[in-house]
């Protein structure tokens, strides 16, 4: 579960800056569904629910709606209501009543590889950040040998976050810029 402790976005930093308030989100990867556990058949499918025409972000409580617009959370976006959502039977859609929604994805294909996202609490202490290291080191081998088109992210954070994407990481995989294992 994602909850952050803005309803939208700063436009750029010097906006967060002015706002005077901290901004920031709770992340509870592990946390447990309020509700009752769907069947796969019974989940909605992901090309039902609405996304942002400029930042693709998918449609949410956290959006605001208007008269025949609603205003993407995340870029702040004008984008025209679909008919799912025009009617007042939206109060009880899933995608904009629920903190977190499971939906049902297509079929992958040779154009969409695998994607392997990890965030890490890097506020640890050495010897956490040493474990850590060490598990990512031998998951970035592991893909890199048993899956070489998936996609590899990590999310690092404590006071500030670092993005690491594929490229970056092959790269280091690659020139063994990464210690090796004791």
């Amino acid at each position: 579960m994602l909850e952050p402790t803005f309803a939208a976005f700063p436009q750029d930093p010097a906006t967060k800056e002015a706002a005077g308030v901290p901004f920031g989100c709770v992340a509870q990867p592990l946390a447990p569904f309020t509700d009752d556990v769907l069947a796969e058949d019974e989940l909605e499918h992901a090309d039902a629910v609405a996304r942002c025409e400029t930042c693709f972000g998918y449609i949410s409580s956290h959006c605001q709606f208007l008269r025949h617009h609603w205003r993407c959370s995340l870029c702040g976006a004008l984008n025209s209501t679909p008919a799912r959502y025009a009617t007042a039977r939206r109060n009880k859609l899933p995608e904009l009543v629920d903190a977190a929604v499971e939906l049902r994805l297509g079929e992958a294909t040779a154009a969409q590889p695998p994607l392997c996202l990890v965030l890490v609490d890097a506020s640890g202490d050495d010897d956490f950040l040493e474990v850590a290291r060490a598990a990512l080191h031998a998951a970035v081998a592991a893909l890199c040998e048993a899956a070489p088109a998936t996609l590899f992210g990590i999310i690092a954070f404590s006071d500030t976050v670092a993005l690491l994407h594929d490229e970056l990481l092959r790269a280091l995989t690659r020139t063994r810029t990464l210690a090796p294992n004791p």
